[in-house]
């Protein structure tokens, strides 16, 4: 259940089975404040691109998608690390990210 904390939307799936067991809840809510700050990054990322691929012309289109590669890699690296870290029985705290998961 740790690990499907963090693949996307099965990241539900823990939140409801396994509503008794603090460790995964906490994982869970982890993972889907994290999926929503992966679905907003990306948004934005794509939506700023776009504007910016129309402004110039096309001329930055390289760049953005560059910048969009190289964020979805950071962003996958991320989850293996907080798979492996939960996994291990640790907790991983995303800065300025970690903070609405306990709000709930």
């Amino acid at each position: 259940m740790l690990v499907l904390s963090y693949l996307g939307p099965f990241c539900l799936i823990p939140l409801v089975l396994e509503k008794n067991d603090p460790i995964v809840q906490w994982h869970s809510k982890h993972g889907l404040v994290l999926l929503i700050a992966d679905c907003v990054t990306g948004f934005t990322v794509s939506f700023v691109g776009g504007i910016l691929a129309l402004i110039t012309g096309g001329f930055l289109f390289g760049f953005v998608s560059l910048v969009s590669g190289m964020l979805g890699l950071a962003i996958l690296i991320l989850h293996v690390l907080m798979i492996v870290k939960a996994v291990g029985g640790e907790r991983l705290l995303i800065p300025h990210v970690s903070i609405y998961a306990d709000r709930f």
